[in-house]
């Protein structure tokens, strides 16, 4: 009954997460955007797979305008979190032992538009990548839910929503279902990475407490500060 549909359109960019999560709506929100199994064409990505969404804003993408970080962002958040002879010495230099080991194959999830971008192709070259587009934007989103390991694109509402849903457990779930049992199996939570640019708003639209937020130097080439709070956005 088209009566019955009521449509509400905010316009603040920033939204505060604590008003979904204190006040328990995030299941009914998960209801809401509930994709069916059949338009997951993709196969999953495995547990140990890390997954990058690549979100390319080209001019007339709703005002956006975002510069792309270089590889080396992405290859310096696999080295300090996953990589097995992480050195914490933060090198960033393009070389064989910033490729990851079998264990954790990368996959960049992006938009058929972008698949011979600059970023995806480097991806591709140093790191080993797979590239994935899906069948269509549903598959994407599907890829992208179902990820246990994900850096989000800057600015990107798409691979934000996707995370917010992932299929999952967050580390505070975890922690509170097995702090009696001291299990250590990480497998079934979520990491999630935002690399941004900035720490205020409005670039930055969700604080997720479970997230891991890393701001990115101003030359877009490494990481500036690994896991930083975010500045809470300004009631104006």
């Amino acid at each position: 009954n088209l009566n019955s549909i009521r449509i509400i359109h905010l316009k603040a960019f920033f939204i505060h997460f604590d008003w979904i999560h204190s006040s328990g709506w995030l299941p009914q929100i998960r209801q809401w955007f509930r994709i069916r199994p059949s338009c997951c064409t993709t196969p999953p990505p495995p547990p140990n797979a890390i997954v990058i969404h690549i979100r390319n804003f080209q001019e007339g993408d709703n005002g956006i305008s975002n510069k792309p970080y270089y590889v080396s962002v992405y290859e310096h958040i696999i080295n300090e979190y996953y990589h097995q002879n992480n050195n914490n010495n933060n090198n960033t230099n393009n070389n064989n032992n910033n490729i990851p080991t079998p264990n954790n194959p990368v996959w960049v999830v992006c938009e058929p538009r972008s698949v011979n971008d600059t970023l995806v192709q480097s991806l591709v070259q140093n790191l080993n990548a797979t590239v994935y587009t899906g069948t269509d934007a549903f598959d994407a989103f599907c890829i992208l839910t179902r990820a246990r390991i994900l850096i989000l694109s800057s600015c990107s509402t798409f691979s934000q929503a996707a995370a917010l849903l992932n299929q999952y457990q967050n580390r505070h779930q975890y922690q509170h279902q097995h702090q009696q049992a001291n299990s250590d199996n990480t497998n079934t939570i979520a990491d999630i990475h935002y690399p941004t640019y900035t720490l205020d708003a409005p670039r930055v639209t969700l604080n997720v407490p479970w997230w891991k937020v890393h701001l990115v130097h101003p030359d877009r080439t490494s990481i500036l500060k690994f896991d930083t709070p975010l500045i809470k956005a300004r009631a104006d």
